[in-house]
């Protein structure tokens, strides 16, 4: 071994003149300013000890864990010999480790791997700097094999670690990080210096210790680094700047994203709040991390607020997929800093020889590494190499607790328990005897039904995996691309070479080899784009979803499930039960009626075949249909998830971070700061800019913005208006101006499914609020807020107060612009902007609710607010609709008017005035017993009687009256009574509704039901109108989507059951806004379509009020007695027994009305 050593020693040296007089850019110089390291992680290192005999229990664990513990000694050993054959004798030679020394911290595995590397080091004379990773520090999952089976191991305190790596950094370090007494979190954190002109700092950024995160100081895989520890890696950047030194840092965890999709979707891979940690490192002068644990190869930078950047060396695994390791040249003349990196294939110098002596052909990542990584053949091996022996474990904890139901009990779900809950009682029983109950019947048909589910798959595993591999090959096969993979066969061979297009397996495999190797660069490739577009247009996601949809509920449940299952009830009346013969008998009638087929499957399909059943509801698929797909599921949903999935894929497949192809063979030269390009993406230019108007309209006016979290100041300039203002860059800081900010977290799913997502991730902000008072009426402002310090200015916008009075003024009426992706936001965009060039002057936008597809969604909003310039020119008035029934986001992302006191997480009611219009907001996610909550009923009766506003408005989001798909929702139903009496009765002239994404205009209407009113064509600037005269009633309209989700309307002979058939129904494909214009005793309402970008009007009526007086203000005039008993008795009405007979009675008056004005005429 020496001499082999010695040999290596001497070649390295001979090569390493060569290429310096071939002038190779390998090489660093060898002077006081230079260095080269070694780099390699995640060795997962398992002693040979532990493996015991390498017998049956060792191989099925080989398989289960994919990892290549078999050859980990050679790989090891190849790697030290590459760093050696990289080396420059020159005494400025450094081997870095960044974590995941052992499997899983078997006290035996690093005690061994310890050893070897000290033998290394002690024959070299290259010093090793260890850290350590999630896996190797008080993790129970370390085990060993000694006796053949796998049993736990000893496994690893901070403490041991310390003192079995004592030689491998710790002896070198003149710094460590103490942590307060009794605490742990980054106890293994320590500084060194690297010849003259560098310092290390190595950061123990995993949690293990309960100060520090974990539960029970048991490992976890997330990375943290805490307060203390940060100021202790500031403190030690500080030290070494003043001595002039370069700094070096490494830890485990990635610093920076290496991913798009990584902080959120594998978050635990990045370190908590990694941005403040990077800008913190950056601005500390930390610009070179090395790290590990993703186990791929990249290499991305980060440039804090003030230039500083910081780049995050990612090192993959060395015992998988693509086992490389690096060398990295540093160079400094103390002003300038490069680093020179070159990757190197694992089998470069030696091929890698297994434990059993097998030698590997090169390249030893194509020929044998990839396939023990990821599972030989593709994808579908390595799905089931990972469900295989999880379902087989999982099988066997249920056999031996005695089946399904007993195995459920066992981890705390009582079954029993979940329905007396659900039901509220156990049922009927007469003393001891059950009659029908919970406990003694259900139950017993429910462990029945458990029994045949452990017969017919608990017990036959092999079998079920089976199936279940059938069911997953189904998947894998769906063809996404018309053109040929050819990528796979030129690195892995022969094997994988594909006939016809490529699928979603084969693309699968594609990306593990382009990802992981790093450089990734493949997005051009025929096959690859044409998946990408694919998915990204919705028309590859929509047809993976109905193959989804019939590998699930046709293969799955209809073929396999509900056709292997009996359904028997007499199990409902099992044995020594007072109705056991009536049990007998019912499945006796039960498999005559079925022809002896019990299965479930044959028992809904001949219920669903029973003449009664409506048309839509003959199948499982149709009623899927019914229910979901033809009401919901538009085409836009589709493009929502094939977004979603083309983002995410396409993040795997191409990277231009720092620039592309830059993680293997790369020079970077760090040359001082650089300047910050900042944008709303980044949160450094003001972003989710939105305008509310104030407590008085005509003087008041807020905006809010958020920024990034080190961004805290609140500028606004604000100047006379101007269409070429010109700002000084100086903030105005008058009296007018009250700024504030505050910390927030706002939070988004890593994987975003629209209405619903998964695996939350938080990010934190800071939310700027500038409320301006003090302002002229019916006056216009240029302003633009941001910070002023850093220049970094929102594009400019107007603010133009309400005059106060009665002038004529248009606002517009929007609603359900909720989105997933940012594109189709681009459509509420093409809606606002029709809006403005048909009516320049509009003062302010109406919302009806669900802005956002998913309320604690904050990407959402960031579409949303960003999807045009409009939120900073015109106030936005929103509403609380059911996708934001949650997480008080109103609150969160608005700043609303004469708010009362209420609970705000479920939405927000309130009110505003402009100029003679009283807006009543009305939040219809407060419910209670399918109504409004009391609470909010009484601030709505109040709010409207105490206005003198000419005009009341009220604007709610589930609509009362629409053709769609929620006009028989119980809570609707229930509001329609409570208000339809109750809001005529107050004044309410007319009620903007949402939620249906259809347009609908009812006439005017009291308590359901139409009222007499006279009407006449008018004209108004060019437009006419049917106007209604003095309607003693309230008119609803619910104005489509300002979005791209278009629903069906239902057929009106359904909703003629629940109300009287619409004056106007409109059925448009395309999104929709209205316009309405208040101009003095007159209201003018104007619905249109956007086609093509251009406003088609679609409906349009208008409403004339000469009398202003409610009839709640003739009645509160004489007594308020007897105005409340009113107003109590209407919100009380059931409509359901009145209103036909109402609307009637209404109807003769109408007609006899209707004649005597024809003969006024």
């Amino acid at each position: 071994m020496n001499f082999k050593k010695f040999s290596l020693k001497a070649i390295s040296v001979i090569l390493a003149l060569a290429m310096l007089v071939a002038c190779v850019p390998m090489l660093a110089s060898a002077d006081e300013a230079s260095i080269r390291l070694g780099v390699f992680s995640d060795v997962h290192y398992y002693a040979d000890s532990l493996k015991g005999d390498r017998g049956e229990a060792w191989q099925q664990f080989l398989f289960e864990r994919q990892k290549e513990y078999d050859v980990n000694n050679s790989l090891l050993d190849n790697a030290l010999d590459g760093v050696l054959h990289n080396a420059v004798k020159n005494g400025q030679d450094y081997l870095l480790i960044p974590g995941d020394l052992t499997k899983d911290g078997e006290l035996e595995a690093h005690k061994a791997l310890a050893a070897r590397l000290e033998r290394f080091q002690a024959e070299t004379g290259i010093p090793v700097f260890v850290t350590n990773g999630n896996h190797d520090v008080n993790n129970s999952n370390a085990c060993t094999f000694e006796n053949g089976v796998k049993e736990p191991a000893d496994k690893t305190s901070p403490e041991q670690f310390r003192e079995i790596y004592k030689n491998l950094g710790f002896d070198k370090a003149d710094s460590f990080f103490t942590p307060k007494p009794g605490n742990k979190g980054g106890m293994l954190s320590y500084a060194a210096n690297l010849g003259d002109a560098y310092r290390l700092i190595v950061i123990d950024s995993c949690i293990y210790s309960k100060d520090n995160g974990s539960s029970g100081d048991e490992h976890l895989t997330d990375g943290r680094i805490g307060d203390d520890l940060l100021a202790w890696i500031v403190d030690e950047a500080a030290k070494a700047k003043a001595d002039g030194r370069e700094i070096i840092a490494m830890q485990h965890h990635n610093l920076i994203p290496h991913m798009d999709i990584e902080d959120a979707t594998f978050f635990a891979f990045v370190v908590d709040d990694w941005q403040r940690i990077a800008d913190t490192y950056a601005d500390a002068g930390i610009h070179h991390v090395f790290t590990g644990h993703l186990h791929s190869t990249d290499v991305v930078d980060h440039i804090s607020d003030n230039g500083e950047v910081v780049y995050d060396i990612l090192t993959p695994t060395l015992t998988g997929y693509p086992n490389t390791f690096r060398t990295v040249d540093f160079s400094t003349d103390g002003k300038n800093t490069t680093m020179k990196m070159a990757t190197h294939d694992i089998d470069e110098y030696q091929p890698v020889i297994s434990d059993y002596g097998e030698v590997y052909e090169k390249p030893f990542k194509f020929t044998y590494s990839f396939e023990r990584t990821f599972g030989e053949g593709g994808v579908e091996s390595l799905i089931m190499n990972m469900i295989g022996p999880m379902i087989k474990n999982l099988f066997a904890d249920i056999q031996a607790e005695g089946g399904l139901i007993k195995y459920l009990a066992s981890k705390n779900i009582d079954i029993e328990k979940i329905i007396v809950d659900a039901l509220g009682t156990n049922g009927l029983a007469i003393g001891k005897a059950d009659i029908l109950t919970v406990s003694g019947n259900v139950m017993s048909f429910i462990n029945d039904l458990g029994a045949q589910v452990d017969e017919v798959y608990i017990n036959q595993p092999d079998l079920t995996l089976k199936k279940a591999q059938a069911l997953i090959e189904q998947l894998l096969n769906f063809e996404v691309s018309k053109y040929p993979n050819t990528y796979n066969a030129q690195l892995l061979g022969d094997n994988y070479k594909y006939e016809g297009g490529c699928t979603l397996g084969q693309f699968a495999t594609t990306v593990l080899l382009t990802y992981y190797a790093g450089d990734e660069d493949i997005s051009g490739l025929p096959f690859v784009k044409d998946t990408l577009e694919g998915f990204d247009s919705g028309v590859t996601a929509e047809k993976f979803f109905n193959l989804l949809r019939k590998v699930v509920v046709n293969d799955l449940v209809e073929d396999e499930l509900l056709a292997n299952l009996d359904f028997n009830p007499g199990a409902l009346f099992p044995k020594n039960t007072l109705f056991y013969v009536f049990g007998r008998l019912l499945q006796s009638i039960t498999e005559t009626l079925l022809g002896g087929d019990n299965s479930f499957a044959n028992l809904i399909d001949s219920i669903l075949s029973l003449p009664v059943v409506p048309d839509g509801y003959g199948s499982i698929d149709e009623i899927i249909d019914t229910l979901v797909v033809d009401e919901y599921l538009t085409f836009s949903q589709f493009e929502s998830w094939g977004g979603t999935i083309a983002w995410m894929v396409g993040s795997l497949v191409s990277d231009d971070k720092p620039e592309e192809k830059s993680d293997n063979d790369v020079v970077f030269t760090y040359t001082g700061p650089v300047k910050v390009e900042a944008t709303k993406e980044d949160f450094r230019l003001p972003s989710n800019v939105v305008m509310n108007l104030g407590e008085d309209s005509a003087t008041e006016v807020t905006v809010t913005w958020l920024t990034k979290y080190s961004l805290t100041d609140s500028d606004i300039e604000l100047l006379p208006y101007s269409s070429s203002p010109r700002f000084t860059g100086r903030p105005t800081t008058d009296s007018r101006v009250n700024a504030s900010s505050e910390a927030v977290t706002r939070s988004y799913p890593g994987a975003d499914l629209g209405i619903f997502g998964l695996l939350p991730y938080e990010t934190d902000y800071v939310l700027h609020t500038v409320k301006l008072s003090g302002l002229e009426p019916g006056t216009k402002y240029s302003y633009r807020v941001g910070d002023a310090e850093k220049g970094w200015w929102s594009e400019a916008g107007v603010i133009e107060t309400a005059s106060g009075g009665n002038d004529p003024f248009t606002f517009f009426y929007l609603s359900d612009p909720q989105a997933q992706r940012a594109s189709h936001y681009e459509t509420y965009n093409e809606v606002v902007k029709a809006a403005r060039d048909m009516y320049p002057d509009g003062k302010f936008v109406v919302s009806a609710g669900d802005q956002v597809d998913l309320g604690t969604n904050s990407k959402h909003w960031n579409y949303f607010f960003n999807s045009t310039d409009e939120f900073m020119n015109m106030p936005f008035m929103p509403t609380a609709g059911n996708h934001e029934k949650s997480g008080s986001v109103l609150k969160s992302n608005f700043t609303l008017p004469n708010v009362p006191e209420q609970d705000e997480d479920s939405g927000t009611y309130y009110s505003y005035d402009y100029n003679g219009v009283h807006f009543t907001v009305l939040n219809t996610n407060d419910i209670v017993d399918n109504k409004l909550s009391d609470a909010q009923l009484a601030w709505l009766t109040s709010d409207i009687k105490s206005s003198d506003a000419k005009w009341k408005i009220v604007v709610l989001h589930k609509a009362l009256y629409s053709n769609g798909s929620h006009y028989d929702d119980k809570e609707v139903v229930g509001m329609r009574s409570q208000l339809s009496a109750l809001l005529p009765y107050l004044g309410v002239d007319l009620v903007l509704q949402g939620h249906d994404h259809v347009y609908l205009r009812t006439d005017a209407m009291k308590a359901n039901a139409v009222v007499p009113v006279k009407s006449s064509t008018v004209d108004y600037n060019g437009f006419i109108y049917r106007m209604k005269h003095d309607p003693c009633g309230t008119i609803y309209t619910i104005c489509g989507t300002s979005g791209v989700k278009v629903y069906a309307t239902k057929d009106v002979t359904a909703t003629d059951k629940l109300f009287p058939r619409a004056e106007a129904i409109v059925n448009s494909s395309h999104p929709m806004f209205s316009s309405i214009t208040v101009d003095g005793d007159r209201l003018y309402y104007n619905a249109y379509k956007v086609v093509d970008g251009k406003a088609v009007r679609a409906d349009y009526f208008a409403i004339e009020k000469l009398d202003d007086k409610a009839p709640t203000d003739s009645v509160s005039d004489k007594s308020n007695a007897i105005d409340n008993f009113i107003t109590s008795i209407l919100s009380k009405l059931n409509i359901k027994i009145t209103w036909k007979f109402t609307n009637v009675f209404f109807g003769v008056i109408n007609r006899v009305m209707q004649l005597v004005w024809s003969v006024v005429r």
